[in-house]
């Protein structure tokens, strides 16, 4: 055997050992990367940080953003995440001012009513929504959050009819 055919398998081999690295971090990352299969909302993480438009950075080091979150369509939770609005809401939303003293509550799922209308719901049975609503006093559309809390020893309406 010639000495140079000992070299082409031997570097063939190194670099087969070079790229593997490489290799496995592109398909790891594919499967890291795909989307959980849970009916629950996704939550928007709140801002961390020392200003909400400093570079972050993710687990691969890549920076992905010095513009600010855009907020606008997103619903702030009293434990201070953020879930999507719903039904089209955008604008200042926040559900910590409505929600009151009760304990927090986190969300399960999402059901929409007979109506059409997209609620979330919560752990302990309620159901929260936000809706773009016309405001004659403002003369424009202005974002609402509703909450629908159940009350124990109440009959749900329109079980029996209409209260006599």
């Amino acid at each position: 055997m010639r000495r140079s055919s000992i070299w082409l398998p031997l570097a063939a081999i190194a670099a087969a050992a070079a790229a593997w690295p490489l290799w496995n971090g592109v398909r790891g990352s594919a499967e890291t990367t795909a989307p959980p299969a849970v009916s629950a909302p996704a939550v928007i993480p709140p801002t961390a940080g020392p200003s909400p438009t400093a570079p972050a950075e993710s687990a691969h080091g890549v920076v992905a953003s010095t513009a600010p979150i855009d907020r606008t369509r997103s619903l702030e939770l009293p434990d201070g995440t953020f879930v999507p609005a719903l039904n089209g809401a955008s604008g200042e939303l926040s559900l910590s001012a409505s929600w009151g003293d009760r304990p927090w509550s986190r969300i399960l799922d999402t059901e929409r009513s007979d109506a059409g209308i997209d609620w979330y719901v919560h752990a302990d049975g309620t159901r929260t929504t936000t809706e773009m609503r016309w405001r004659p006093d403002l003369g424009r559309e202005d974002a609402l959050v509703r909450i629908a809390v159940p009350v124990a020893g109440a009959p749900p309406l329109g079980a029996d009819g209409p209260p006599k």
